[in-house]
């Protein structure tokens, strides 16, 4: 965890109402526990999450839709409730980060860092069940590049650290893993506001993916899924995991592994991203850089 004592705020959110803004985001990126940080902090009674579906993709996919579109997943807030969004989409597009800059630009900032080696492959692993990308590492990052770009820390984290200064608070994933109480009470003391426990079942590890059984109909389900939130449709969504649809296309199919040698060619691309989270948390990070201790 990184962070620094939060000043006090005089700007205002362009295009929204004291009652609507927002006062953080979890920007992942993906496959860095952003869903454990937002099951768990789903169960505190002054936070507000969207209603109904956990990533809006407002910022990155949808803002032509405009701010009342996205405001309008808040509908449900309290009154004495705070507004967040877990987003692990953002983090490494400049759109969505100059996008919330100019709406939210008081917004407390949360980035999760994980061992992008390590990240790469479970991010490959979430796209494989989606039937996006062949059951091939390799092939998989020749479809699609963003797999490794997205977890080139050193570049992505400056731009937001330019963008929200010591707004910025850095999650590391091994903090989560051995003292995940800690991190969720530093977390509610950056949103300014009181610790609550949280049940041990919302701070389980979740989001495993495994090779489907069809990757034509999971590609077709998944488009079909994404198609729904952007309507807002979001309750038919849920309706359609409720009755196992997902389990018509997953399986618990063998997914192409991460080789030693395939571990180290990656190691050698992210060598600067971890020397600089190395320097920016202070801490040592060098498990990540061997295959043994670094899956």
């Amino acid at each position: 965890m990184s962070g620094q004592a939060r000043p006090e705020t005089t700007g205002s959110n362009a295009g929204a109402t004291d009652e609507t803004q927002l006062t953080f985001f979890g920007i992942g990126p993906q496959r860095t526990a952003s869903t454990w940080l937002y099951t768990a902090l789903s169960t505190h009674p002054r936070i507000a999450f969207p209603h109904q579906v956990k990533e809006t993709m407002f910022f990155d996919q949808h803002f032509d839709r405009g701010l009342e579109w996205y405001l309008w997943h808040f509908r449900n807030r309290k009154d004495d409730q705070i507004c967040g969004e877990v987003g692990p989409t953002y983090f490494d597009d400049d759109l969505a980060r100059e996008r919330i800059k100019e709406c939210f630009p008081d917004a407390e900032i949360f980035i999760n860092v994980r061992n992008p080696i390590a990240r790469s492959h479970s991010l490959f692993r979430h796209h494989l069940s989606k039937g996006r990308v062949p059951n091939s590492f390799q092939g998989a990052i020749d479809k699609m590049p963003r797999i490794v770009d997205s977890g080139r820390y050193r570049e992505h984290c400056m731009k937001w650290e330019e963008s929200f200064g010591d707004r910025i608070t850095y999650l590391v994933q091994e903090d989560i893993q051995e003292d995940p109480d800690t991190v969720l009470q530093f977390v509610f003391q950056r949103i300014g506001i009181e610790t609550v426990e949280v049940p041990e079942q919302a701070k389980e590890r979740i989001n495993t993916a495994t090779a489907p059984r069809s990757l034509a109909l999971a590609r077709v389900l998944s488009f079909t899924a994404t198609t729904l939130r952007s309507l807002r449709l979001h309750s038919l969504v849920e309706y359609g995991k409720k009755l196992g649809l997902k389990k018509v296309y997953s399986g618990s199919g063998e997914v192409d592994p991460m080789t030693p040698e395939m571990y180290q060619s990656l190691a050698g691309i992210f060598e600067p991203d971890i020397q600089w989270l190395e320097q920016r948390l202070g801490r040592d990070l060098s498990i990540w850089r061997n295959f043994e201790t670094g899956k």
